[in-house]
Protein backbone atom coordinates (compact mmCIF):
# COMPACT_ATOMS: atom_id res chain seq x y z
CA UNK A 1 0.00 0.00 0.00
CA UNK A 2 1.34 3.33 -0.82
CA UNK A 3 2.04 5.90 1.92
CA UNK A 4 -0.79 8.90 1.19
CA UNK A 5 1.01 12.46 1.08
CA UNK A 6 1.23 14.46 4.06
CA UNK A 7 -1.19 16.72 4.67
CA UNK A 8 -0.65 20.60 3.90
CA UNK A 9 -3.26 21.74 7.09
CA UNK A 10 -1.98 22.10 10.03
CA UNK A 11 -5.32 21.49 11.83
CA UNK A 12 -8.43 19.67 10.84
CA UNK A 13 -10.24 22.41 8.60
CA UNK A 14 -13.59 23.41 8.87
CA UNK A 15 -16.74 23.15 6.21
CA UNK A 16 -15.76 27.33 5.09
CA UNK A 17 -11.94 26.30 5.39
CA UNK A 18 -12.12 22.79 3.46
CA UNK A 19 -14.29 25.50 1.03
CA UNK A 20 -11.57 28.11 0.95
CA UNK A 21 -8.25 25.91 0.60
CA UNK A 22 -10.39 23.58 -2.63
CA UNK A 23 -11.03 27.08 -4.15
CA UNK A 24 -7.59 28.16 -4.10
CA UNK A 25 -5.91 24.85 -5.57
CA UNK A 26 -8.92 24.50 -8.21
CA UNK A 27 -7.92 28.04 -9.75
CA UNK A 28 -4.32 27.56 -9.24
CA UNK A 29 -4.46 24.76 -10.80
CA UNK A 30 -7.48 25.98 -13.38
CA UNK A 31 -5.37 25.39 -16.62
CA UNK A 32 -3.90 21.54 -16.00
CA UNK A 33 -7.36 20.88 -14.89
CA UNK A 34 -9.27 21.92 -17.50
CA UNK A 35 -7.07 20.63 -19.88
CA UNK A 36 -7.22 17.36 -18.08
CA UNK A 37 -10.92 16.94 -18.78
CA UNK A 38 -10.79 18.43 -21.94
CA UNK A 39 -8.52 16.03 -23.44
CA UNK A 40 -10.65 13.44 -22.67
CA UNK A 41 -14.52 14.64 -22.90
CA UNK A 42 -14.18 16.45 -26.11
CA UNK A 43 -13.17 13.79 -28.36
CA UNK A 44 -15.27 11.08 -26.45
CA UNK A 45 -18.14 13.83 -26.29
CA UNK A 46 -17.96 14.29 -30.47
CA UNK A 47 -17.72 10.71 -30.83
CA UNK A 48 -20.60 9.84 -28.62
CA UNK A 49 -22.37 12.47 -30.73
CA UNK A 50 -21.67 11.46 -34.22
CA UNK A 51 -22.73 7.56 -33.10
CA UNK A 52 -26.26 8.96 -31.06
CA UNK A 53 -26.57 11.24 -34.58
CA UNK A 54 -25.96 8.31 -37.24
CA UNK A 55 -28.18 6.32 -35.33
CA UNK A 56 -31.23 8.52 -35.47
CA UNK A 57 -33.92 8.41 -37.62
CA UNK A 58 -35.20 11.60 -39.37
CA UNK A 59 -38.37 11.83 -36.69
CA UNK A 60 -35.54 11.99 -33.86
CA UNK A 61 -33.14 13.76 -35.85
CA UNK A 62 -35.14 16.80 -36.50
CA UNK A 63 -37.90 16.35 -33.38
CA UNK A 64 -38.29 19.96 -31.57
CA UNK A 65 -37.84 19.53 -28.09
CA UNK A 66 -39.95 22.34 -26.79
CA UNK A 67 -43.10 20.35 -28.55
CA UNK A 68 -45.17 17.76 -26.53
CA UNK A 69 -45.39 15.13 -29.10
CA UNK A 70 -44.10 11.40 -28.01
CA UNK A 71 -40.35 11.17 -30.67
CA UNK A 72 -41.07 7.36 -30.54
CA UNK A 73 -44.65 7.47 -32.50
CA UNK A 74 -44.04 5.61 -36.07
CA UNK A 75 -40.42 4.34 -35.39
CA UNK A 76 -40.01 0.66 -35.97
CA UNK A 77 -39.57 -2.06 -33.02
CA UNK A 78 -35.53 -2.11 -35.24
CA UNK A 79 -34.97 1.74 -35.07
CA UNK A 80 -36.08 2.40 -31.35
CA UNK A 81 -33.49 -0.83 -30.46
CA UNK A 82 -30.65 0.37 -32.55
CA UNK A 83 -31.16 3.90 -30.77
CA UNK A 84 -31.05 2.18 -27.44
CA UNK A 85 -28.01 0.16 -27.87
CA UNK A 86 -26.49 3.18 -29.48
CA UNK A 87 -27.27 5.18 -26.35
CA UNK A 88 -25.99 2.40 -23.87
CA UNK A 89 -22.69 1.79 -25.70
CA UNK A 90 -22.22 5.77 -25.56
CA UNK A 91 -22.96 6.10 -21.56
CA UNK A 92 -21.10 3.13 -21.34
CA UNK A 93 -17.59 5.13 -23.20
CA UNK A 94 -18.57 8.28 -21.48
CA UNK A 95 -18.75 6.92 -18.08
CA UNK A 96 -15.58 4.99 -18.60
CA UNK A 97 -13.46 8.39 -20.09
CA UNK A 98 -15.06 10.21 -16.85
CA UNK A 99 -13.75 8.03 -14.29
CA UNK A 100 -10.46 8.44 -15.93
CA UNK A 101 -10.63 12.22 -16.48
CA UNK A 102 -11.94 12.10 -12.45
CA UNK A 103 -8.98 10.12 -11.41
CA UNK A 104 -6.24 12.19 -13.22
CA UNK A 105 -7.76 15.23 -11.28
CA UNK A 106 -7.43 13.72 -8.30
CA UNK A 107 -3.82 13.36 -8.48
CA UNK A 108 -3.19 16.08 -10.04
CA UNK A 109 -4.99 17.96 -6.91
CA UNK A 110 -3.56 15.50 -4.23
CA UNK A 111 0.26 16.16 -5.47
CA UNK A 112 -0.24 20.15 -5.61
CA UNK A 113 -1.66 20.10 -2.00
CA UNK A 114 1.26 17.96 -0.93
CA UNK A 115 3.53 20.32 -2.17
CA UNK A 116 4.39 18.33 -4.62
CA UNK A 117 5.30 19.47 -8.41
CA UNK A 118 1.91 18.70 -10.30
CA UNK A 119 2.05 17.58 -13.73
CA UNK A 120 -0.92 16.95 -16.22
CA UNK A 121 1.07 14.36 -17.89
CA UNK A 122 2.05 12.27 -14.69
CA UNK A 123 -1.79 12.99 -13.50
CA UNK A 124 -3.19 11.13 -16.46
CA UNK A 125 -0.82 7.75 -16.24
CA UNK A 126 -1.50 7.34 -13.05
CA UNK A 127 -4.98 7.38 -13.67
CA UNK A 128 -4.97 5.18 -17.16
CA UNK A 129 -2.98 2.91 -15.40
CA UNK A 130 -5.82 2.50 -12.80
CA UNK A 131 -8.44 2.29 -15.53
CA UNK A 132 -10.05 -1.11 -14.06
CA UNK A 133 -9.93 -0.17 -10.31
CA UNK A 134 -11.60 3.93 -11.69
CA UNK A 135 -14.44 1.88 -13.20
CA UNK A 136 -14.77 -0.48 -10.38
CA UNK A 137 -15.15 1.48 -7.32
CA UNK A 138 -18.26 3.28 -8.57
CA UNK A 139 -19.70 0.39 -10.38
CA UNK A 140 -19.63 -1.61 -7.02
CA UNK A 141 -20.87 1.44 -4.91
CA UNK A 142 -23.51 1.53 -7.80
CA UNK A 143 -24.22 -2.88 -7.00
CA UNK A 144 -24.44 -2.29 -3.63
CA UNK A 145 -26.90 1.04 -3.26
CA UNK A 146 -28.69 -1.19 -6.05
CA UNK A 147 -28.82 -5.00 -4.09
CA UNK A 148 -29.91 -2.60 -0.40
CA UNK A 149 -32.79 -0.94 -2.46
CA UNK A 150 -33.78 -3.58 -3.88
CA UNK A 151 -34.19 -5.59 -0.47
CA UNK A 152 -35.69 -3.00 1.08
CA UNK A 153 -38.57 -2.44 -1.38
CA UNK A 154 -39.08 -6.24 -1.48
CA UNK A 155 -39.00 -6.01 2.70
CA UNK A 156 -41.40 -2.76 2.59
CA UNK A 157 -43.76 -4.90 0.17
CA UNK A 158 -43.59 -7.87 2.26
CA UNK A 159 -45.38 -5.80 5.09
CA UNK A 160 -47.75 -4.39 3.24
CA UNK A 161 -46.21 -0.92 4.06
CA UNK A 162 -46.79 0.61 0.42
CA UNK A 163 -50.17 0.98 0.83
CA UNK A 164 -50.00 3.00 3.87
CA UNK A 165 -48.11 5.91 6.40
CA UNK A 166 -44.87 3.42 6.52
CA UNK A 167 -44.47 3.43 2.73
CA UNK A 168 -42.97 7.35 3.10
CA UNK A 169 -41.62 6.38 6.34
CA UNK A 170 -39.25 3.87 4.42
CA UNK A 171 -38.47 5.65 1.42
CA UNK A 172 -37.05 8.29 3.79
CA UNK A 173 -35.18 5.85 5.35
CA UNK A 174 -34.00 4.66 2.10
CA UNK A 175 -32.86 7.96 0.91
CA UNK A 176 -31.11 8.81 3.91
CA UNK A 177 -29.41 5.43 3.80
CA UNK A 178 -28.22 6.44 0.03
CA UNK A 179 -26.89 9.76 1.47
CA UNK A 180 -25.25 8.93 4.41
CA UNK A 181 -23.30 6.15 2.32
CA UNK A 182 -22.88 8.29 -0.36
CA UNK A 183 -20.97 10.61 2.33
CA UNK A 184 -19.35 7.82 3.81
CA UNK A 185 -17.71 6.25 0.66
CA UNK A 186 -16.85 9.30 -1.04
CA UNK A 187 -13.68 9.10 -0.54
CA UNK A 188 -13.05 6.02 -2.23
CA UNK A 189 -11.53 6.95 -5.28
CA UNK A 190 -9.33 9.80 -3.89
CA UNK A 191 -7.59 6.27 -1.21
CA UNK A 192 -7.40 4.55 -5.10
CA UNK A 193 -5.42 7.25 -6.41
CA UNK A 194 -3.02 7.97 -3.64
CA UNK A 195 -2.55 4.78 -1.68
CA UNK A 196 -3.50 2.23 -4.65
CA UNK A 197 -6.23 0.51 -2.58
CA UNK A 198 -8.95 -0.91 -4.98
CA UNK A 199 -12.71 -1.97 -4.79
CA UNK A 200 -13.84 -3.18 -1.56
CA UNK A 201 -10.71 -2.05 0.46
CA UNK A 202 -10.63 1.53 -1.01
CA UNK A 203 -14.53 1.91 0.37
CA UNK A 204 -13.50 0.47 3.96
CA UNK A 205 -10.37 2.91 3.75
CA UNK A 206 -13.13 5.69 2.80
CA UNK A 207 -15.65 4.75 5.60
CA UNK A 208 -12.72 4.59 8.35
CA UNK A 209 -11.56 8.29 7.25
CA UNK A 210 -14.99 9.48 7.43
CA UNK A 211 -16.22 8.19 10.58
CA UNK A 212 -16.15 10.68 13.38
CA UNK A 213 -16.20 13.38 10.95
CA UNK A 214 -19.27 12.48 9.22
CA UNK A 215 -21.31 15.64 9.52
CA UNK A 216 -18.69 18.29 9.18
CA UNK A 217 -18.15 16.23 5.43
CA UNK A 218 -21.69 16.47 4.55
CA UNK A 219 -21.97 19.96 5.06
CA UNK A 220 -19.19 20.71 3.27
CA UNK A 221 -20.71 18.64 0.52
CA UNK A 222 -24.02 20.07 0.76
CA UNK A 223 -22.91 23.49 0.80
CA UNK A 224 -21.47 22.14 -2.90
CA UNK A 225 -24.36 20.75 -3.82
CA UNK A 226 -25.89 24.48 -3.74
CA UNK A 227 -23.20 26.05 -5.68
CA UNK A 228 -23.18 23.69 -8.19
CA UNK A 229 -26.93 23.41 -8.45
CA UNK A 230 -26.50 26.95 -8.85
CA UNK A 231 -24.17 27.69 -11.35
CA UNK A 232 -25.25 24.48 -13.54
CA UNK A 233 -28.82 25.72 -13.30
CA UNK A 234 -27.48 28.70 -14.95
CA UNK A 235 -25.30 27.14 -17.56
CA UNK A 236 -28.20 25.02 -18.29
CA UNK A 237 -30.81 27.74 -19.00
CA UNK A 238 -27.40 29.41 -20.95
CA UNK A 239 -26.98 26.25 -23.54
CA UNK A 240 -30.65 25.35 -23.65
CA UNK A 241 -31.44 24.03 -27.25
CA UNK A 242 -33.78 26.41 -28.85
CA UNK A 243 -35.14 24.47 -31.21
CA UNK A 244 -35.00 21.50 -33.62
CA UNK A 245 -31.65 21.17 -35.90
CA UNK A 246 -28.51 21.36 -35.71
CA UNK A 247 -27.95 24.52 -33.71
CA UNK A 248 -29.89 23.19 -31.12
CA UNK A 249 -27.75 19.81 -30.99
CA UNK A 250 -24.38 22.35 -31.26
CA UNK A 251 -25.66 23.76 -28.23
CA UNK A 252 -26.64 20.64 -26.07
CA UNK A 253 -22.84 19.11 -26.67
CA UNK A 254 -20.87 22.29 -25.61
CA UNK A 255 -22.78 22.91 -22.64
CA UNK A 256 -22.15 18.99 -21.77
CA UNK A 257 -18.68 20.07 -22.48
CA UNK A 258 -18.75 23.05 -20.64
CA UNK A 259 -20.04 21.49 -17.60
CA UNK A 260 -17.85 18.43 -17.74
CA UNK A 261 -14.67 20.77 -17.55
CA UNK A 262 -15.90 23.29 -14.94
CA UNK A 263 -17.55 20.55 -11.78
CA UNK A 264 -15.13 17.95 -12.57
CA UNK A 265 -11.93 19.31 -11.16
CA UNK A 266 -14.09 21.37 -8.90
CA UNK A 267 -14.71 17.77 -7.25
CA UNK A 268 -11.90 16.71 -7.38
CA UNK A 269 -10.45 19.77 -5.42
CA UNK A 270 -13.33 19.50 -2.65
CA UNK A 271 -13.08 15.73 -2.03
CA UNK A 272 -9.06 16.27 -2.50
CA UNK A 273 -8.82 18.71 0.54
CA UNK A 274 -11.35 16.21 2.45
CA UNK A 275 -9.58 13.11 1.45
CA UNK A 276 -5.78 15.22 2.82
CA UNK A 277 -7.26 16.70 5.86
CA UNK A 278 -8.79 13.16 7.22
CA UNK A 279 -5.80 11.06 6.10
CA UNK A 280 -3.08 12.54 7.81
CA UNK A 281 -5.13 12.09 10.92
CA UNK A 282 -5.99 8.59 10.45
CA UNK A 283 -4.57 6.40 13.08
CA UNK A 284 -3.36 4.43 10.14
CA UNK A 285 -1.73 7.02 8.62
CA UNK A 286 -0.85 8.28 11.75
CA UNK A 287 3.24 8.47 10.93
CA UNK A 288 2.72 10.79 7.76
CA UNK A 289 2.93 14.36 9.61
CA UNK A 290 1.70 17.50 8.16
CA UNK A 291 3.97 19.89 7.23
CA UNK A 292 4.59 23.78 7.81
CA UNK A 293 3.81 25.65 4.62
Amino acid sequence: MATPPPSPFLRPLGVFESLGAAFRVYFSKANSLFLIVAIFMIPSTIVSTLLIRSSLPPELLNFDASSRENPFIGLSTAEIREFITVIVLTGILMFVVSMIATGACFRLVQESLAGRPADWQASVRAALAKTLSLIWVPLLVGLLFVGAATLAIVVIGSLGAIQNGLGAIGGIALFGAVVYFFVTWSLAVPVLMAEDQRGWKALKRSRDLVSGSWWPTFGLYLVVFVIVAFVGGLLSAFFAPSGPGEQGVLLAILGNIVNNIIFTPLQAAIVGVVYLNLASRSPATSAVRPRDR
